[in-house]
């Protein structure tokens, strides 16, 4: 899978006076997508980012203080998508869990190991800082008020806001790391074919696989 390949930037001198903090993740994201966290040190990011080797500990007690507002960002980012999502479809609860799934789909395939970071284990939510704890809560709370609003409306079946949230994020997070592993090259090599397989799942999942729903 060559899609994030041709997104990620190399790393630049990105300092500026005062934005110290921001311009080191900025520095960073592209140093551990090409190289791993066990790779990254503070160091390197600090010479990526054109300051001094000390300037990093200003801001992160360690180089696990570093990847855990990496971590954090990256959940602002879905946080986001959203939060757009909604913007966007206003009063249409499905478009609005579709396009919230495109934007994980392509943060997922273009900053994969980002995205292990997060959902990888490699961070336990349970001991790691405040900020990163929030940033996580915030952002799946984004993605059930979605639902919860579908359900509200009577779009989504009438279920736990929670339980069809994890349906919904099972599924994409699944295809996510199908497309990021390289499994489906050929027919997810760009965004937009990332964006039709995303729609094609999304309704599989909001019409399900069964020809008639015989259940009672």
């Amino acid at each position: 899978m060559n899609l994030r390949l041709k997104r990620m930037a190399k790393p630049t001198r990105q300092y500026h006076h005062g934005n110290l903090r921001s311009a080191l993740i900025e520095a960073a994201i592209p140093l551990l997508e090409a190289q791993g966290p066990g790779a990254l040190s503070l160091r390197e990011v600090a010479k990526a980012a054109g300051v001094s080797h000390a300037a990093p500990y200003r801001h992160f007690a360690d180089k696990t203080a570093l990847l855990e507002e990496i971590a954090a960002r990256g959940y602002d980012t879905l946080t986001q998508a959203c939060h757009k999502a909604q913007k966007r479809y206003v009063d249409d609860p499905a478009q609005q869990l579709v396009e919230a799934g495109i934007g994980y789909l392509l943060f997922v395939v273009e900053q994969p190991r980002v995205a292990h970071l997060m959902f990888g284990g490699m961070i336990a939510l349970d001991a790691c800082g405040e900020v990163l704890q929030q940033s996580s809560a915030t952002a799946f709370k984004s993605l059930v008020d979605i639902v919860d609003g579908g359900v509200k409306a009577g779009v989504f079946r009438t279920a736990p806001a929670q339980e069809l949230t994890l349906a919904a994020w099972s599924m994409v997070h699944g295809l996510a790391n199908l497309i990021a592993s390289g499994m489906l090259t050929g027919i997810a090599d760009n965004r937009r074919e990332v964006r039709r397989l995303g729609r094609q799942l999304a309704e599989t999942l909001l019409h399900g696989m069964l020809a008639n729903d015989k259940r009672t």
